[in-house]
């Protein structure tokens, strides 16, 4: 197995808010005075991942994944418990340290507004002292290959949401780090363009065993790029191994696509999904009260939950372990 590269035992965090009183007296007096509040992100949460993993973190929102990669990358400190990234504390923003992760937050620009995004890129070559050569060969190859050859040029304002998040993409890559985390990597990406990204992720992982941790709400990146996936729920881990795994332990529930030869009326539709002109998808468990006269289905096909399914009822804690 390769070695260790981000270690986490009992990491804890809490985020510091303040309570707004209502009313004018309430907020004339919360100016002298406001009460402290602090809302957990993360509770005793244990992560190990090996070099060359691509890691899924899936989760709700404010279930604590944005959290955990601010901490892994040093953006943020743990209130509590031991974190290593590649044997560094992230949080010391050690220079060696910062040179081996990339780093994109899908809220979070890296890019000047009123520049040209080539403008940032030159900006992170002298930061991290590429040589020009190597920089131009790495530039030239990632905007090939994410199609934005022609926009790097323009003013951030002018691009798109989806060009902005591939400019970002190379903000992370463009210094061949050890380490990627990306928080929403296809934000505003349209199909073609995230089969691109999804295929540049995949090249670097297998050619520089780059270790990937990402956290997607299109579960689609998941199941694309990674073979395990951990699930935070509440601050709490609640799931770590394989994809398949997932799938397998969770998909207690599965539907039947039903193919009829005849239109059911749509008056008594209730607890049918209608997927085409005679094509219905309906639970497995209430298919025998159903209004299906056997004499005209044809055709009976099982389907399995989809991942967003399953995530759903663990979120909604319908699900155990």
């Amino acid at each position: 197995m390769n070695k260790i590269v981000i270690d986490c035992k009992n990491v804890s965090f809490k985020y510091k808010t303040y309570k707004k009183s209502l009313g004018f007296k309430g907020e004339f007096l919360d100016f002298f005075k406001r009460e402290t509040e602090y809302v957990p992100a993360l509770k005793s949460f244990d992560l190990r991942i090996a070099k060359g993993e691509i890691v899924g973190l899936l989760g709700a929102n404010g279930a604590g994944k944005t959290t955990l990669i601010k901490i892994l990358s040093g953006v943020i400190p743990s209130n509590s418990g031991s974190v290593m990234v590649l044997g560094y504390n992230p949080y010391e923003k050690k220079a060696r340290f910062l040179h081996k992760i990339g780093v994109l937050f899908g809220q979070k620009s890296q890019l000047i507004w009123d520049l040209p995004a080539v403008d940032t890129f030159s900006m992170l070559k002298e930061i991290y002292q590429i040589p020009t050569i190597e920089f131009h060969e790495r530039l030239n190859y990632l905007a090939t290959e994410l199609d934005i050859s022609e926009v790097i040029n323009r003013p951030v304002r002018n691009l798109s949401l989806g060009q902005r998040t591939k400019c970002e993409l190379v903000c992370s890559l463009i210094t061949k780090p050890e380490i990627v985390f990306l928080d929403e990597p296809t934000l505003g990406i349209d199909i073609i363009s995230q089969m691109k990204i999804y295929a540049l992720l995949k090249k670097f992982n297998e050619t520089s065993n780059m270790t990937i941790l990402l956290t997607s709400h299109n579960t689609k990146d998941i199941e694309t790029l990674a073979k395990r996936v951990v699930i935070i729920n509440k601050g709490i881990k609640r799931f770590d191994d394989s994809l398949k795994k997932l799938m397998t332990n969770f998909s207690n529930r599965y539907f039947l696509e039903v193919t009829t030869d005849k239109e059911i009326d749509n008056e008594i539709l209730e607890g049918i999904t209608k997927l085409g002109q005679m094509d219905y998808l309906v639970d497995a468990k209430k298919f025998p009260t159903l209004p299906f006269d056997t004499k005209h289905i044809l055709k009976v096909q099982r389907k399995d939950s989809s991942l967003d399914q399953i995530l759903e009822r663990i979120f909604l804690n319908k699900e155990s372990d």
